[in-house]
């Protein structure tokens, strides 16, 4: 911003005015504006920038006016200040200006810019949030879906990832290649799959999120890390024997739930078209078998494809056990689901909840179990 002139003008005016109405008295109000002479400003600060940090921050600006020297930063109500000299006839910026020791809190800033006459400049605010430890400890790890070993290259393994915050940018990841030393790798938080090659089998790995709280951070922020195992090669049941049962499907055309279990993917369970969901059906898997997740097949073509289902277990085909809740791809690919933790049971409950049309009722095609 140029210098500017117009506030002794006004000045003049309005004690003209005063003088016209009669109103002599006001003249001291106006004194200071014209009893030296016209008053020239400093031009304010441009492109005004705050950067964000751990217990610190950073201010950048521009300045264009040619006769700005320097310019002084408050905060806490102009308890605190930080002086920074300028140059704008030969570098208009940025300027950056450091903020060490601050505490993690929100803070309001003014900013002035004085010229060699120190003629203050008019403020201009700025509002910043400065994170910390209490910041760090909110934060969630990216989520993952599992890390499984490559099948022919069992020292391999490939993580599939959930999805991550908004405000997270990455994953660090650490773990034992087979020479014995400890590697590092980074991960964008942008992937969906991430294969490691090399490892010792059976050491496992860790791994934590990276974010960044805003886009013009100056420093990153760590979830804390979370140990994980790898898993084996996903061994399907042979489904010979099975039994699928449930009175939950579409009587006129006959499609129950027993079409699940033989092997062909152009016969579905259709779902009881009478009533909304949750659809239920159930499988007796003839013996007691340990269980790490479930295969699914969609019905093809897609057609408002499966999407939430809920999986019980149970010994007795009575007394049921939820192991959570889970979401299906809307795929024509076999989708390998593990729960969240390994179980023994003779008997599976299958509880659909929604379908990705937003429909009463769908259809699937192929269901069974496996283990790792």
């Amino acid at each position: 911003m140029k210098s500017r002139k117009y506030i002794a003008a006004f000045a003049a005016a309005s004690i003209a005015a005063t003088s016209f109405f009669g109103c002599g008295d006001m003249d001291e109000t106006y004194r200071e504006f014209w009893q030296d002479g016209e008053i020239v400003y400093a031009g304010v600060v441009e492109n005004l920038r705050f950067h964000p940090g751990r217990n610190r921050a950073r201010i950048s600006f521009m300045v264009k006016d040619p006769s700005v020297v320097s310019v002084r930063i408050y905060w806490n109500n102009k308890s605190n200040f930080v002086d920074a000299e300028v140059d704008p006839v030969r570098n208009q910026g940025p300027y950056y200006v450091d903020l060490p020791d601050l505490k993690e809190t929100t803070y309001s800033f003014e900013i002035y810019s004085y010229n060699k006459a120190q003629a203050e400049s008019m403020a201009i605010n700025l509002i910043g949030r400065v994170y910390g430890d209490e910041y760090e400890k909110t934060l969630l790890i990216t989520p993952m879906k599992g890390a499984y070993e490559i099948e022919g290259a069992p020292d391999n393994f490939e993580i599939n990832w959930g999805v991550a915050d908004a405000s997270a940018i990455g994953s660090e990841l650490t773990y034992t290649d087979r020479n014995g030393e400890a590697r590092s790798l980074y991960i964008d938080a942008a992937a969906k799959r991430t294969l490691v090659e090399g490892y010792e089998m059976g050491s496992g790995f860790s791994y934590r999120t990276v974010f960044m709280p805003d886009t013009l951070s100056i420093d990153k922020f760590y979830s804390d890390y979370k140990e994980c195992k790898v898993r084996g090669i996903a061994k399907e049941y042979d489904r010979r024997g099975w039994r699928a049962y449930g009175d939950d499907y579409d009587k006129g055309n006959v499609r129950p739930p027993s079409n699940t279990i033989d092997g062909k993917s152009n016969t579905v369970w259709h779902m009881d078209k009478s009533h909304g969901y949750p659809h239920i059906m159930y499988v007796d898997m003839g013996a007691r078998r340990r269980i790490s997740g479930f295969v699914f097949l969609q019905r093809l073509p897609l057609d408002g494809a499966l999407n939430q289902v809920e999986i019980l277990v149970s010994d007795d085909g009575e007394e049921w056990t939820s192991t959570g809740d889970y979401f299906l791809e809307n795929s024509t690919a076999y989708q390998f689901i593990d729960i969240k933790e390994e179980v023994e049971a003779r008997y599976f409950q299958l509880k659909a909840k929604s379908d990705y049309k937003g429909a009463k009722f769908t259809a699937l095609a192929e269901v069974g179990a496996y283990w790792r």
